[in-house]
């Protein structure tokens, strides 16, 4: 729960600094800008975690700690 929080913290920060550092003619265009940077940002970090976590995961023909995998 503390990473979660902490996570969360750190990511509303990070993306509200991204969203809010673009600078165009007018503010409607800098919140296009700064959305569409956040919005990728999030992707790329969600593919990341997620190419992590099944890179972690066990494979389904390796053997578990109660006995081999069954057919």
């Amino acid at each position: 729960m503390t990473f979660r929080y902490v996570g969360g913290a750190f990511g509303v920060a990070v993306l509200g600094s991204l969203l809010a550092g673009h600078h165009a003619a007018t503010p409607v265009d800098a919140f296009m800008d700064g959305l569409t940077t956040v919005l990728l940002v999030s992707a790329a970090v969600t593919a990341t975690g997620a190419a992590l976590t099944a890179a972690a995961l066990p494979r389904r023909d390796a053997p578990t700690a109660i006995g081999p995998a069954r057919p």
